[in-house]
């Protein structure tokens, strides 16, 4: 059976909160939770910053090498399943991946993602 992306993005975000749910607690996790959009997963906290993201992220590398409709496609495939944490450079094909997340994030989500971008 051929997977796409949304459905790879799917089942590996099933099976990562399935795994992660087992002692979450006694991880310094935060249990899965949900917002507007649904289920989210289980949630850590990233570093010294006190802020709490999903513990599967999204990087954006890929969202400048691929189609626009595509990177769409993938932001949306992540937020279904339940993925809040997106992250990118400056330097990821001259900018477009900040664009992109920019474009299909902000308006619509920005309330609800962590979006991380290093220089």
């Amino acid at each position: 059976m051929a997977f796409d992306r949304r459905t790879f993005l799917k089942t590996l975000a099933a099976a990562t909160a399935s795994l992660a749910l087992q002692g979450a607690r006694t991880r310094g996790e935060e249990p899965a939770g949900a917002d507007r959009l649904g289920p989210l997963l289980p949630q850590r906290l990233l570093g010294s910053t006190g802020a709490w993201v999903t513990m599967l992220g999204v990087g954006g590398w890929h969202l400048g090498e691929i189609s626009e409709r595509d990177a769409q496609k993938t932001i949306e495939a992540a937020l279904e399943g339940g993925i809040r944490f997106f992250d990118t450079a400056e330097m990821y094909q001259a900018g477009l991946s900040e664009n992109r997340y920019g474009k299909w994030l902000v308006p619509k989500y920005r309330d609800l993602v962590f979006l991380m971008t290093k220089s």
